[in-house]
């Protein structure tokens, strides 16, 4: 399976190409008049849309998404109804009621552990960072299902254009659970992403292999990735030992 990160700084979605031969299109994001998962798309002639998910409608998530459902053929599309759904599920306390990032991740690995279906968050190889890496982005009993046995290969962040996200303590808490950090935009555009991370005790890595603000990831049967960067994204990771 092929993951494509996409996130220039406002706006993110995620294409998967699954070794079946079909594909996946979470969300929808546009950077420069281009329609980015479409751009994706066309690249490997790609004409059929087999699962279209889209999580929320704010602008950040949509835009772009009339050119997918105009140029392409769409065999099923999954959404929320409003705002308001996903909004009470991962902002608020699906049992409580309370009303932060933190409880809504309680009441949604609650919802899980009564189905028997926790297991779904757990020893993951790679995770999406929630919500652009804000400050109450980061649940900890999350991240402990995440990374159980060990920790998570890759994490990926897609920054939001002004600032407070990301929030430096919430990538400071992401460094015992990740082995990798990519974060797919930075710059003024996105409030210097990559300074957030440098200041959170992360070592970036020069590598860049494709054009773009994204990041492809390939996961083979056995669960490894290979991760390539694009040129306008940025890898980090541990300092080495006896490193400053």
């Amino acid at each position: 399976m092929t993951l494509y990160v996409l996130g220039p700084g406002f706006g993110e979605s995620q294409v998967f190409s699954l070794p079946d031969g079909r594909w996946m299109v979470v969300d929808c994001c546009r950077h420069r008049k281009q329609v980015l998962p479409a751009l994706v798309l066309r690249h490997f002639d790609v004409s059929r849309i087999d699962l279209l998910v889209i999580t929320h409608p704010d602008l950040d998530h949509v835009e772009g998404a009339e050119e997918l459902f105009r140029d392409f053929t769409i065999d099923r599309t999954w959404r929320y109804p409003g705002a308001a759904s996903i909004r009470d599920l991962l902002s608020g306390d699906l049992l409580n009621g309370a009303a932060s990032t933190h409880s809504g991740w309680s009441g949604v690995i609650e919802l899980l552990r009564k189905d028997a279906q926790e297991s779904l968050l757990a020893d993951l190889r790679v995770v999406k960072v929630a919500h652009h890496g804000s400050k109450n982005a980061f649940c900890p009993e999350a991240w402990k299902l995440h990374a159980r046995s060990s920790k998570v290969d890759v994490a990926v962040l897609t920054p939001f254009r002004k600032p407070p996200p990301p929030h430096p303590e919430t990538l400071d808490h992401l460094r015992p659970y990740v082995d990798k950090l990519v974060i797919t935009a930075g710059g003024s555009s996105s409030g210097d992403a990559f300074g957030v991370a440098r200041q959170s005790g992360w070592v970036a890595h020069p590598d860049a292999a494709i054009h773009g603000s994204g990041v492809a990831i390939q996961v083979d049967a056995t669960g490894s990735c290979m991760t390539t960067v694009g040129t306008s994204a940025r890898q980090f990771g541990h300092a080495a030992h006896g490193d400053p």
